[in-house]
């Protein structure tokens, strides 16, 4: 049997020069977490690993996560909950006296996105909020009134 090549395979050659392509486009921030985020692909964690794949994509291809222009309506109604939450996770963590460095290190959670999180500009899962929840040993519901 003959031992095939990733030069042999034109569509593995095509899809390494787009990678290649969208990987000179990305900032030295998004590399960065691209580098913390290939080593979770490898995780036991199936949920990690999830997260992990999840995030990458969102970085080499946002539109492929369905990332969409809202109706600004629906925009203008979400951005009070988000601030409401964006600043609570920051109060929480600052009143807890944790850096974003080991809030990241105690969930999981990239510090990247802890840091879009407390600004406001991603929304966060439940599941997210869970996490974030127990490793600053507070109740869900701080963040999100409506948790049971």
């Amino acid at each position: 049997m003959a031992t095939t090549h990733i030069n042999d395979d034109p569509v593995q050659v095509a899809v390494g020069k787009l990678v290649e392509a969208r990987l000179r486009q990305l900032t030295k921030s998004d590399i960065d977490d691209l580098q913390a985020l290939l080593p979770l692909l490898s995780h036991e964690d199936e949920d990690e690993k999830e997260a992990a794949c999840s995030a990458i994509l969102e970085i080499m291809n946002p539109s492929a996560v369905g990332i969409r222009t809202m109706d600004i309506c629906r925009a203008d109604a979400l951005k009070p909950w988000l601030q409401f939450v964006s600043t609570r996770l920051r109060n929480t963590r600052e009143s807890a006296g944790i850096t974003q460095e080991e809030l990241a290190k105690r969930t999981g959670i990239q510090q990247s996105h802890l840091s879009r999180l407390e600004q406001g500009e991603h929304s966060p899962t439940q599941k997210t909020l869970i996490k974030i929840a127990n490793a600053l040993g507070v109740a869900i519901n701080v963040f999100d009134p409506s948790a049971v």
